[in-house]
């Protein structure tokens, strides 16, 4: 049987010499091994559908004959139970004669409910199931005229609840995603453009790591990029940037956007202030790359473009910038000669942000940033990227013309590339930035004799083609073998020193596949190893803080046959030091698309991890989530000043011993250069207690500010005018009276998260308002200091709104300081538990409204609110329920403002329908009444209902939309709700288009009474 995760695996006709009764081979069908099928099939008869000339079951002790047509052989699985909101693996198997593919097909031979298939015309795919009950499904094949097939049973369960991460409502709730009502007439504010924040959060229910998920727009991609190596986050951890697939904004003319369809959107990492980049040079999102400036917060750069009226320019260079509103303005600094218009950064923005390298046209362009913020061209016609490489590895000496993967690191002195020259995708070059060759490009001069090559070096090869050299830097080493001198899915650190790759060597030390092959890190510099290997399994890297820590994603399959997708995390300091932070299920419904595999991205500080996934969503729909690694850092070197009260000093925490920049020379030294101080944090609270073990209060905090240091562009904090350093420490004053005191400092970050534990603790004895001694009495670690939960949240209010589905929650925004975040929950059966299997969505503390969108329209269903710290603590619930809304006609225009009412509806039999009126208010000529109705009589099955708009003299200035739906009660099961929308739409080029556009869809009526999308070829 295939791999059960290799759900894209291609049917293929066996070939009839690799059908043998005692051994039916896969090989040719799946392309893999091949798999014995007698003890797949378990049983000597299967139960196959055959056409009706066929003379009965096949069996294994009756082979197919050997005729010019046979009878397909086909087997559904075994059956299985699974729990509600469960997706089942369907691992069919299908053995066809002709070399033609013959036609496959799932089905549903009985059900109380909707299936969805993942793929109905595969073998191995996935179902959903709407409700709970038995399914009985059918695979069948037709193949040249001959038609077999077999059937499995699917029980889905209503008391298994085993959903990832106990994530029971938002599993219900994803199998609504499909019929939802979203969009950004409901979602965005019309005159900001800020969508309301889409965050949820959970913990991993293994590791315990709390995880975000921060879009949520169902049937939609919501991703940071489609590469590895690449971080959402800016310079200080405040902000991130993800691109939108279809998502609309009324910031655009949804004409002129539907012909880009990504956009791009930054947002808090708390999921506040969401928001499309309206203002910037370049909106378009999608496989272009998004370079926040990784030392200066909250900018980047790009390249202008024409599209959606941006105004930029494709020869320009931009520096743009995103405030606290998401609001961005931009700032030429470069004009492009004509070879570089349109060109890409494509991950060339050096570490210490002064060096870009555009790629176009099959060159180089080097750009430097100066200190003043100006940028130049360092070579004004670029150089070719074919840079004559030497043969080692898989070159052929054939023209380079692009490159399947690239890096800057560092200061951008110099850059590595993997030559997509053919045959040697697997060679990574590094390359000096500008060189001596007469373009300005670096000179190829090969090896000197002593292992160096100037200006073009080969690091590392997977294979060493006939006539070609390994590199001479990685042959030597133990752990080295044919496989291991690749960088599998290669990053670099920051400090241009150390790659980061899925070491799969056959040398390494240890016992499993799973326990050796993992992230591996090579020392570039002087050609060594870092770690041969954290274990555990590896697929993609990051490595964007600046930190010691690395982040992968990876390891085995789990017992479903899904691949894991684990985050995994570990200290290049100490190769036993891996943990996993959590579980993706990143193509839990079987995804294949290329951006639904995890890709990890770290945060400056590294404290976070974003990474991508399609479990919440649906097939190849994915959206962005970011873990936690660890949490910030306490303070350190606390001390206090002898005098008047009590002057705490003290210095930010670090998350590396490397140092940066030395600013004397402009070069990196990790011994002699700049101190890299926490980036992410914003503020430090100061606890205080009269015990050093319990009774912890704050009693102020202190504001993390940072500056550039011009000279070497480095991000630093700063502190009375100057940088921080042991010199000048950060300081907070405090007056708490005589006697002995306790103080303890932890760290906020930006994104809500704090220390979990205190830092050293300091004695401080105070003497007539004098400190007369201080020391520390207990180190860095203390947990649990603040465990008061908040007060539950007031006000709480629902409102059911016209759209079905749709309830408007409203509350009292707290003014108590330790509230961090509000959790929502919700349950059509009752009051909800504060757990998250009932919790819906988890926003910012200054928040005070939540549109639900996705309720159970059949239930208005019981909410619940509570407020949750800093440090963990959850608040009592506040709890209210809401009525079910009546179904909502509306109208709409793009001109003016509509009022629509519902009039009485006609009944007959089981249908009932609207009759509507709607009013538009034309800002060309007076109010024009329109009024629709239906067809008043029974509605079943397949059956058309006729609309009749009775206002026949539309006119050309106007622009409307009519919509009429059904309204309860619900007909009997098998009746079709059809809404139909006649629209009118203004173009660029004529008031009015010549014709008006009809659309319709029709949703099918259940047993339970409630209305979905009908699948095709789906029985009622």
């Amino acid at each position: 049987m295939p791999a059960k995760n290799s759900a894209a695996a291609r049917l293929r006709p066996a070939k009839r010499p690799s059908l043998r009764f005692e051994q039916l081979e896969l090989r040719q069908l799946f392309s893999v091994a091949p798999i014995t099928a007698l003890p797949l099939l378990e049983q000597p008869t299967l139960d196959i559908i055959l056409p009706d000339s066929d003379p009965g079951p096949i069996t294994l002790d009756d082979p197919p004959p050997l005729a010019s047509n046979w009878t397909p052989l086909v087997f559904a699985g075994r059956d299985s139970t699974i729990g509600v909101a469960d997706v089942a693996s369907l691992q069919g198997e299908v053995i066809a004669n002709y070399a033609d593919d013959p036609v496959v097909t799932w089905s549903v031979l009985s059900g109380p409910g909707i299936v969805t298939f993942g793929d109905a015309n595969s073998p191995i795919t996935t179902a959903g199931f709407s409700t709970a009950g038995t399914y009985e499904l059918a695979l069948t094949v037709t193949d040249h005229g001959i038609t077999a097939g077999d059937r499995v049973v699917v029980t889905v369960d209503p008391l298994q609840q085993d959903v990832p991460e106990n994530l029971v409502e938002m599993f219900s709730r994803k199998a609504r995603r499909s019929t939802a009502t979203w969009g950004a007439e409901y979602l965005e504010d019309p005159s900001t453009y800020v969508w309301q924040a889409e965050t949820f959060m959970y913990h991993d229910v293994t590791t315990g790591h709390e995880v975000w998920k921060v879009s949520d727009t169902p049937g939609l991609q919501t991703y940071y990029h489609e590469d590895i190596g690449v971080s959402p986050w800016s310079a200080d951890g405040s902000k991130l940037a993800i691109t939108g697939w279809d998502r609309y904004t009324q910031a655009y003319s949804q004409l002129l956007q539907s012909d880009f369809r990504y956009i791009w959107m930054t947002a808090d990492t708390d999921g506040d202030a969401l928001r499309p980049t309206v203002e910037a040079s370049r909106r378009i999102g999608g496989r272009g790359y998004f370079h926040w400036d990784p030392q200066t917060p909250n900018q980047w750069y790009e390249i202008g473009e024409a599209h959606l009226a941006s105004g930029g320019q494709s020869n320009v260079l931009y520096r743009s910038a995103v405030d606290d509103q998401g609001v961005v303005t931009s700032e030429a600094i470069l004009t492009l000669p004509p070879g570089a218009a349109g060109a890409k950064i494509n991950k060339l923005l050096s570490a210490d942000g002064r060096r870009i390298v555009l790629e176009q046209s099959d060159r180089f362009w080097p750009i430097s940033i100066l200190p003043d913020g100006s940028a130049v061209l360092d070579d004004t016609d670029g150089y070719s990227i074919d840079r004559n490489f030497g043969l080692y590895g898989g070159m052929n000496g054939g023209t380079v013309s692009s490159f399947h993967d690239q890096y800057i690191a560092g200061t951008g002195q110099d850059f590595l590339v993997m030559p997509n020259d053919p045959g040697s995708t697997a060679t990574w070059w590094r390359l000096d930035t500008i060189g001596s060759a007469p373009d300005g490009g670096p000179l190829y001069t090969g090896n000197n004799g002593s292992d160096d090559f100037g200006e073009v070096s080969p690091e590392s090869y997977s294979y060493v083609r006939a006539g070609n050299l390994p590199s001479p830097f990685v042959t030597p080493d133990r752990y080295t073998s044919s496989t291991t001198s690749y960088w599998s899915h290669f990053v670099p650190d920051r400090w241009g020193r150390n790659a980061l790759f899925s070491n799969v060597s056959s040398g390494l030390p240890g016992g499993s596949y799973d326990e050796t092959v993992g992230p591996g890190v090579w020392d570039y510099e002087n050609h060594q190893w870092t770690v041969p290997s954290f274990g555990g399994g590896a697929q993609h890297h990051a490595w964007n803080g600046f930190t010691d820590w690395v982040v992968s994603s990876g390891g085995p399959s789990d017992p479903t046959g899904r691949a894991a997708q684990l985050l995994l995390a570990g200290d290049i300091n100490d190769p036993t030091s891996q943990i996993v932070v959590n579980n993706t299920y990143s193509r839990y419904d079987g995804g294949t698309a290329y951006n639904s595999l995890a890709r990890p991205g770290q945060s400056p500080d590294g404290t976070k991890v974003a990474w991508h996934s399609e479990f919440l969503n649906a097939r190849d729909n994915v959206d962005v989530y970011w873990s936690v690694v660890y949490k910030p850092y306490p303070p350190t070197d606390l001390a206090a000043a002898s005098g008047a009260g009590v002057d705490l000093e003290f210095l930010p925490p670090t998350y590396t011993d490397r140092r940066w920049i030395d600013p004397a020379t402009g070069k990196i030294d990790e011994v002699n250069g700049e101190t890299l101080y926490a980036r992410e944090i914003e503020q430090y609270q100061i606890w205080r207690s009269d015990s050093p073990t319990n009774g912890w209060t704050t009693v102020g905090s202190v504001a993390a500010e940072y500056d550039n240091d011009l000279t070497t562009n480095t991000l630093r904090p700063v502190v009375n005018g100057d940088w921080v350093s042991a010199a000048n420490k950060l300081s907070f004053a405090d007056a708490p009276g005589d006697g002995t005191w306790y103080y303890a400092i932890t760290s906020r970050e930006h994104s809500g998260l704090e220390s979990d534990e205190l830092s050293a603790v300091l004695e401080v004895t105070v003497e007539s308002g004098v400190v007369t001694s201080s020391q520390i009495v207990q180190e860095q670690g203390q947990t649990d200091f603040w465990t008061q939960a908040p007060s539950a949240p007031g006000g709480l209010n629902v409102q059911a709104q016209s759209v079905a589905g749709h309830n408007l929650l409203t509350w009292n925004a707290t003014a108590d300081p330790m509230v961090r975040l509000y959790h929502i929950y919700y349950s059509a059966d009752g009051q909800p538990a504060a757990h998250q299997s009932q919790r819906v969505a988890s926003v910012a503390a200054d928040s005070s409204h939540y549109l639900d969108w996705l309720a159970d329209p059949a239930s208005g269903g019981t909410y619940g609110i509570t407020a949750v710290d800093w440090y963990g603590n959850e608040s009592a619930m506040a709890v209210q329920s809401t009525a079910v809304a009546a179904s909502a006609v509306s109208a709409s225009t793009q001109v003016g403002t509509v009022q629509a009412e519902p009039v009485a509806f006609v009944a007959a039999g089981a249908a009932y329908w609207t009759q509507t009126t709607a009013t538009l208010a034309s800002a060309d000529d007076a109010a024009t009444p329109i009024v629709a109705t239906t067809a008043s009589t029974d509605v079943a099955a397949d059956s058309v209902v006729e609309s009749v708009d009775s206002d026949q003299s539309l006119d050309d200035n106007d622009a409307r939309t009519l919509a009429f739906q059904q309204l309860a009660p619900p007909p009997t099961a098998g009746a079709v709700r059809r809404t139909t929308r006649r629209s009118f739409r203004e173009s660029a080029f004529s008031r009015v288009e010549a014709d008006s556009l009809w659309r319709e869809t029709v949703d099918v009526a259940f047993g339970d009474g409630s209305y979905r999308p009908r699948q095709r070829g789906e029985a009622l």
